[in-house]
């Protein structure tokens, strides 16, 4: 569960420092843990007030057609773009999205396989953040969800309007988006065959 704050919106009982914004041009999220920080920044201009509900907050129409949902627990935040509809998905901001990643006491890297790793100084992983996916409303049982590891900073996109789960149901159509940092942006490139696909569902 969220609780206000004076900085913004922080989970209750995790052993991380976690806020989340509670609207406007600071960091989306800041996480902390024994003396370490990251900060992640929304791209896109200032953010509306969030909806909470339970450990998520809720930013809506960050740009026309899209929310944006940040969930905070035990094992860190997890960011969701939520696209309503084709059109939204053909809005030119979402062919890249490059969120500020900024460090303190940690160094921000990639992985090969573009995911993200926050290291101290000994080289050893303070935060880290699975490879981002996206992926549509198809489901073949709906109430089967496949597993996806729980991100500890890590943007993902996810085209289904209908009050969407935090992971892809089985069936969903997916892809990954490799993070590739340059200098404090992350940059991630939404697949746009997946975007304009005639049989994705929103």
């Amino acid at each position: 569960t969220l609780a206000k704050t004076a900085d913004g919106w922080q989970p209750r009982a995790v052993p991380a420092q976690i806020t989340l914004s509670p609207g406007g041009t600071g960091p989306l999220a800041t996480i902390g843990l024994h003396g370490a920080k990251v900060a992640v920044a929304w791209p896109l201009g200032a953010l509306p007030a969030p909806r909470i509900a339970g450990a998520s907050a809720l930013y809506p129409q960050v740009l026309p057609g899209v929310d944006l949902r940040v969930s905070a627990g035990a094992e860190g935040i997890r960011e969701v773009l939520i696209v309503a509809d084709a059109k939204a998905a053909a809005n030119p901001a979402l062919r890249t999205l490059q969120f500020g990643v900024t460090g303190t006491g940690v160094t921000i890297k990639t992985t090969p396989d573009g995911a993200l790793l926050a290291v101290d100084s000994k080289g050893q992983a303070v935060f880290g953040a699975e490879t981002p996916t996206m992926w549509d409303s198809t489901s073949t049982v709906s109430a089967d969800a496949a597993v996806a590891p729980d991100a500890a900073a890590s943007p993902e996109a996810d085209v289904n309007g209908l009050g969407v789960a935090d992971r892809p149901a089985h069936g969903a159509k997916t892809a990954t988006m490799p993070i590739r940092m340059n200098g404090s942006t992350a940059q991630l490139t939404p697949d746009q065959k997946l975007l304009g696909d005639p049989g994705t569902h929103y």
